[in-house]
């Protein structure tokens, strides 16, 4: 059986040595209660609008026609946040691509997933869907490391 790696995105949110984070809901098919950045699988309507999106930032070409759409269907999603309204707004000071990785073998539903990090200009109060989010909410990079280390949470690979 040939195996298939979706693509995927993912935001890194931060705003003054803070960053957002997830519990991904039991609901899910993939890594359900596992601790992530906002995000999902890139579909196939991830096409239209990313030029309009990144209007303001500096970004390799390629990451324009499905990774920032489907980036901001996510956050649409998952939050209630509309990514172009709050570049519009002020709200975000910059956006880049940090980097990709795919997730281990070890559960059938593997993603290569493009992270992007989207600087805040204030701190948000995110909606999150209770659909997709068990739980959210601010940290420091600290305090995820060290639930993290001390095996109180899971993480995405």
């Amino acid at each position: 059986m040939d195996e298939i790696v979706h693509r995927a995105v993912s935001s890194v949110l931060v705003w003054k040595g803070e960053v957002f984070a997830i519990i991904r809901s039991q609901k899910l098919e993939a890594f359900a209660g596992f601790l992530a950045f906002p995000g999902g699988k890139i579909d196939q309507e991830d096409q239209a609008g990313a030029y309009e999106l990144m209007a303001h930032f500096t970004l390799e070409e390629e990451y324009y026609h499905e990774y920032l759409p489907a980036l901001k269907r996510e956050m649409q999603e998952e939050l209630h946040w509309d990514l172009t309204a709050a570049i519009a707004a002020g709200t975000v000071k910059n956006i880049s691509f940090i980097g990709n990785v795919t997730s281990p073998n070890f559960n059938p539903n593997r993603f290569n997933t493009y992270f992007f990090l989207i600087e805040l200009a204030q701190r948000i109060d995110f909606v999150a869907n209770p659909g997709e989010v068990q739980s959210a909410g601010w940290f420091s990079f600290e305090q995820l490391d060290h639930q993290w280390q001390r095996g109180e949470v899971m993480a995405v690979p």
